[in-house]
């Protein structure tokens, strides 16, 4: 027991000698005296001290601190080593800085595209890079500049694939329901139709409109005028019956006056350019059929007239029609159909239809009438006498 009291009270009278002549040496030889007790952190304190980067460096190294061997390369002035020690280590959040101090741009941004995406974005829009930085900007979701960096490219074919890929992005905040975010992205992409649709789920009527006008002059610069009218359509209305017409659309701008509860002017245009069915069924579903039968009158379609009169139970109209027109075979069937005897019997004397007017007269019990009418037929008195009492009117009728 007495051996090993003995045995540590030597030892730690050697460590207060060691430690007395540790203090008694110079910084140098302090160092190398820790290094050779292989106490590297304090050895490489001291070194520090020393400003002596290079043993701070090797003593880094043994300790596998990366970190530091970068820093003390860089006192050292050793640019190139420590840009390799940032590369082999990735301490990329230490050699951005650097290299931005150094004026290497290029590899400050691929640097800062580890860590802070938007300072390596700002940095690749100096240096011109616009693809990288859209990059960097659509990786944090910053969409808008992003499309600022593509319109700035030169290379059409990487602005297309940038396009598609924010649309692609926009696509999956429009599912997500991000309407408003969603809408702003597709109006500055201009992709006025995916636009539209937010803006009618959003119920943005004045936003909707200036979107149609868009997509309606898109059409019209690209010559696609049925597709400029439809869009029109909903803005625009006069204006979209003018392009309908002009491109020979009819039904569409006839469509378009009946919504705008203008039907007579629809049929007038049915009939102008000669659509006799559409207007036909538009005046029967209307009753329009004045409009129609003034068009028929124009162009003397006698059947198609007598078809109208027929259907609207105008009789009296129609008679007086076809007696102007001579056409006593239409009129005398029609005079006929009228209930007013003393209407119809009017127009059978205008007809010189007098034995018929005779007959017309006796019912309404105007024998005297009825007598001038016979003998304006050419009866002789024996035969209107005859003619009155088969009627069964009394002998005593004067002639």
């Amino acid at each position: 027991m007495m051996d090993i009291i003995k045995s540590k009270l030597n030892q730690y009278q050697e460590w207060i000698k060691e430690e007395i002549n540790y203090f008694s040496l110079s910084t140098q030889e302090q160092a190398l005296f820790l290094e050779n007790k292989k106490r590297y952190r304090r050895a490489r304190d001291k070194y520090v001290q020393l400003n002596n980067w290079p043993k701070a460096i090797e003593i880094s190294k043994l300790l596998e601190d990366y970190e530091n061997i970068f820093n003390y390369q860089v006192k050292n002035e050793e640019w190139e080593q420590a840009l390799h020690t940032v590369e082999l280590y990735e301490l990329y959040h230490l050699g951005a800085p650097l290299c931005v101090e150094r004026g290497l741009l290029n590899k400050a941004a691929h640097m800062y595209s580890f860590f802070d995406r938007i300072k390596a974005a700002s940095l690749y829009k100096q240096l011109g890079l616009w693809d990288k930085a859209a990059e960097s900007y659509l990786l944090t979701e910053q969409y808008f500049r992003a499309l600022d960096c593509l319109d700035n490219l030169k290379d059409i074919e990487k602005k297309i694939q940038g396009y598609k890929n924010i649309e692609m992005k926009t696509d999956e905040l429009f599912a997500k329901k991000q309407y408003e975010k969603a809408l702003k992205l597709y109006i500055r992409m201009e992709l006025w139709e995916k636009a539209l649709q937010i803006s009618q789920i959003l119920n943005y009527t004045d936003i909707s409109s200036q979107i149609y006008e868009q997509l309606a002059q898109l059409a019209l610069n690209a010559g696609e005028l049925l597709k400029a009218a439809s869009f029109l359509e909903q803005i625009h209305v006069p204006e979209a019956i003018h392009l309908y017409l002009e491109i020979g659309y009819i039904e569409d701008a006839a469509r378009l006056l009946i919504n705008m509860n203008k039907k007579e002017e629809a049929l007038q245009l049915f009939l102008e350019y000669k659509y006799i069915d559409k207007a036909e069924k538009l005046a029967e579903k209307e009753d329009l059929y004045d409009i129609l039968l003034s068009y028929y009158k124009q162009s003397t379609n006698i059947e198609k007239i007598y078809e109208i009169y027929e259907k609207l139970e105008k009789f009296e109209e129609a008679a007086l029609y076809f007696i102007e027109q001579k056409r006593n075979d239409l009129a005398l069937p029609c005079t006929k159909k009228i209930v007013d005897k003393s209407k119809a019997v009017l127009l059978l004397e205008q007809m010189e239809e007098w034995e018929m007017a005779a007959h017309y007269y006796l019912a309404l019990n105007r024998p005297d009438l009825c007598e001038i009418c016979l003998h304006k037929s050419g009866f002789n008195p024996q035969q209107i006498k005859e003619f009155i009492k088969i009627k069964n009117y009394p002998d005593s009728f004067s002639l």
